[in-house]
């Protein structure tokens, strides 16, 4: 007998002696016995074992399976404005929209759904869409657009395609513009399909489109990405791989269906397209192609976006009303015919003054991003901190237990007050789009400042945005005869020209905009993305005579000259190759005072103070005064423009910079340089808020003025005060043109030539044209700066910027008429 077998025997005879083994019996009872013996001890020890040794790691599990976190969204905080009576207004507002959404897994009766759905539809598209009032023809536009995933037999444009006729340039226009040049036919057949467009026709393509929308079963494709590089594109089409699609130029959907069941290939997919996303920049996308790759259902189906409360009111309604109305799901459990019907909420920044402070106020756009101006610089500030509350939660009821609770509280973004007087601001936006228009200049910048305590009081652009339709400067149309100056006008160089070639819209070099074979395109606001940039803080440029101001004022504090220092003035002065001229060749002559080279604007007579001064200690003065560096206002994309080395620049480039040549400023840095010169001859810091409100505290903190060093004397101060008065009095120019009778009002102007292709310009339309002033010599409150850019109706500034100057300047004396001249030089 083998050992084992003998050794068992022996525990047999063994247990045969103890009693309960008697009791039991033999054979197969005691081997059962046996083993609910052993399972018994096998649960005993691993209770113990969870319950001591694995309790810790177990109960985390639990909560972490059994816990509900709940986020408490922070609102965005608001830009407040002033108006005369010190009454704040609110430049923005956080709306709640509605998205609609389906689960067609959860619905019933898809017929009974469409028919529900229908008229609550309607309604947004055709009577608010979201918060605008719609007319017909945009109800007939949206519907078009909510039907356009309908087949394209059934997907029949409703309005007549209105005649596009391409202007090639040089005078050439496309073959059928004499087809389309008389447009009756199209306003006739137009004038028909809105008359006849009935709310039953609208009805029929809504539920058309709904029951495109709301499929059942494995989608076809995953949307993956919309991405913008076009070289990316290229790249994954390059592939020639059955699964990725393109589509409308930038969507990448995956098909999964062709890869599917192939674990292996779609990992070896899954990586050669994650290098390739990082290749071009997109690492984001990379964690969403696992997803992607897997077959998936139709579950959540967009039914419309944005709706407005009274709409998301109306979808709550008829789930009530439709509750008790059931149908079996594929599990045969009974469900609403509606369940699968939801809504979520969509807050979105709303400008509810259009376009009004727009630069200064920037933009949110529709994914909560902010861009430009405030919204950008305050980003973190307004955007607040959102809270949460994390607590005990059944699957069925949610959150138990009272103090099972743990809160983070939410933290409402800061509410930031402007420095901006509302009434100023209205008028000098109604000035700048008027001056824009009789100058026939690209833009209009106006700039208001109070150089005691660094406020700005208006900031204006002109053209301009309307934040909440932000999107006009990235739509492109059709260059056609009635903006057929874009290309023929060879000053319009700033204009973006856009041509479509090889599936790609891109922007055009200077033959492509001059090939007459070619169609151009041009943003749908004319002048694209620019108008974003607040050209008053984020674009340099040469300032020109208006920087003589400052020279004059370096050569009075150094005692080089005085106002009543004579000077010889040749007209001409030869540095090496180069020879510097004066403008003024009738005034600018001879044996002349300083004072009279700032009257009539003299280029020798800024050489000469140039010539006295030390070249470093100009500069000093330069750096002294902000430029080459940002001003730190609060304005998103502040640029500091450009000064260069003192010890490296030519002498030319020296005496170019006396008078405003060659040296690339801001208008925010030109107003705080003046100011020291007429404020008692301090550096005030610039500032664009007045005071910021916490809202979850009710506390409200001032902004305080940042007196930074003196710059000059307050003699100097006072001298350059009375220079600009006198100019204003003595130029002829300004007298015919600027000069109001009876008012102490005072400046400078000066033209800049553009630069192009290392070159600068002359003639209309390529210069710029500044005029920097203030409201009373004697005690000034305000400096206001004017730019035109590209005027074509004057190349000189004079006849376009100063124009403009002496309009802002009127309108506030009579707006301040009441106000006490409160402003003294600083001590």
């Amino acid at each position: 007998m083998p050992k084992k077998y003998k050794k068992n025997n022996e525990w047999k005879k063994i247990f045969k002696d103890l009693t309960v083994c008697k009791e039991i019996g033999t054979g197969r009872e005691l081997g059962v016995f046996f083993f609910f013996t052993l399972l018994f001890l096998i649960i005993i020890i691993k209770l113990i074992n969870i319950s001591i040794f694995q309790k810790r790691e177990i109960t985390q599990q639990f909560n972490r399976q059994h816990t509900k976190i709940s986020l408490l969204k922070a609102k965005r905080g608001g830009i407040y404005v002033y108006d005369k009576s010190k009454k704040p207004i609110n430049l923005t507002e956080n709306i709640t929209l509605y998205n609609i959404f389906l689960d067609p897994k959860y619905i019933g009766n898809k017929t009974k759904v469409i028919n529900i759905l229908t008229p609550i539809i309607y309604k947004h598209l055709c009577e608010y869409y979201g918060l605008r009032k719609v007319n017909k023809i945009q109800c007939i536009k949206n519907i078009e657009l909510f039907s356009s995933s309908i087949e394209a037999s059934e997907n029949k444009n409703i309005l007549p395609k209105e005649p596009e006729i391409a202007y090639l340039g040089s005078g050439i226009i496309e073959e059928n513009y004499h087809q389309f040049k008389d447009m009756t036919g199209y306003n006739q057949k137009l004038n028909e399909v809105i008359a006849g467009f009935t709310k039953e026709k609208a009805e029929y393509k809504i539920k058309l489109a709904l029951d495109n929308k709301i499929k059942k079963g494995k989608r076809k494709i995953n949307y993956l990405a919309f991405v913008s590089n076009n070289e990316l594109i290229q790249a994954l089409e390059g592939l020639h791989t059955p699964y990725i699609e393109i589509k409308e130029g930038n969507y990448i959907y995956i098909n999964p269906h062709s890869i599917a069941g192939n674990t292996n290939k779609i990992k070896d997919e899954i990586q050669k397209l994650s290098k390739i996303l990082m290749k071009y920049g997109y690492p984001d996308i990379i964690n969403k192609l696992p997803k992607a790759f897997k077959i998936q259902e139709y579950r959540y189906v967009k039914i419309a976006s944005n709706v407005n409360s009274e709409i998301a009111h109306m979808i709550n309604t008829i789930k009530e009303k439709y509750k008790n109305e059931i149908f079996r799901d594929e599990k045969k459990i009974p469900t609403s015919i509606l369940h699968g019907l939801g809504l979520e909420e969509n807050t979105i920044r709303y400008y509810p003054l259009g376009s009004f402070l727009s630069n200064v106020l920037g933009y949110v756009d529709k994914h909560g991003n902010a861009h430009y101006g405030i919204e950008e610089y305050f980003n973190d500030t307004l955007k607040g901190t959102d809270g949460e509350i994390e607590g005990r939660a059944s699957s069925l009821i949610g959150n138990v237990g009272a103090n099972e609770f743990d809160i983070k509280n939410v933290q409402h973004g800061d509410n930031i007050y402007l420095t901006i007087d509302v009434g100023i601001q209205k008028k000098i936006e109604a000035i700048a789009k008027e001056s824009k228009e009789r100058y026939k200049a690209d833009s209009v910048s106006i700039l208001v400042y109070n150089p005691f305590n660094g406020e700005v009081k208006a900031a204006t652009n002109y053209p301009t945005f309307n934040p909440n339709n932000y999107n006009n400067a990235y739509t492109l149309k059709l260059v056609d005869p009635k903006t057929k100056y874009v290309i023929d006008d060879t000053t319009q160089v700033d204009i973006p020209v856009y041509i479509k070639t090889g599936g790609q819209t891109k922007i055009a070099k200077i033959s492509e905009r001059q090939n007459t074979k070619i169609k151009k395109y041009i943003p749908k606001n004319i002048y694209g993305a620019s108008v974003f940039t607040d050209k008053n803080f984020s674009l340099a440029y040469d300032p020109g005579s208006i920087f003589k101001v400052l020279t004059v004022a370096i050569g009075l504090d150094t005692d080089e000259i005085d106002l009543y220092d004579l000077y010889d003035d040749p007209g001409k002065v030869k540095v090496g190759r180069f020879s510097i001229v004066n403008a003024d060749k009738k005034n600018c002559k001879g044996e002349m005072p300083f004072l009279d080279a700032l009257v009539y604007s003299c280029n020798i007579g800024m050489v000469r103070i140039a010539q006295r001064l030390n070249r470093n200690m100009f500069y000093n003065y330069v750096k002294k005064l902000g430029f080459g560096q940002k001003t730190n206002i609060e304005i998103a994309n502040e640029v500091a423009g450009t000064v260069k080395n003192p010890s490296t620049i030519s002498k030319v480039g020296y005496f170019n910079n006396t008078f405003g040549q060659a040296i690339l400023v801001t208008p925010i840095q030109m107003v705080v340089a003046l100011g020291a010169t007429v404020n008692g001859g301090y550096y005030v810091q610039p500032t664009i808020v007045k005071g910021q409100e916490d809202p979850n505290t009710g506390k409200y903190t001032q902004h305080k003025t940042k007196i930074g060093k003196q710059v000059f004397k307050p003699q100097t101060s006072k001298n350059i005060r009375n220079a600009l008065y006198v100019a204003m009095e003595k130029n002829p120019d300004y007298i015919k043109g600027i000069r109001l009778e009876g008012k102490h009002i005072g400046g400078k102007s000066g033209t800049s030539e553009i630069a192009y292709h290392g070159k600068y310009m002359k003639g209309a339309g390529r210069t710029n044209g500044s005029y920097i002033g203030v409201d009373n010599t004697d005690n000034p409150q305000y400096i206001i700066l004017v730019q035109v850019r590209r005027p074509r109706s004057s190349q000189w500034s004079v006849h376009t910027a100063g124009i403009t100057f002496k309009q802002v300047v009127k309108f506030i004396l009579a707006y301040t008429k009441d106000t006490h001249n409160i402003n003294k030089d600083i001590k």
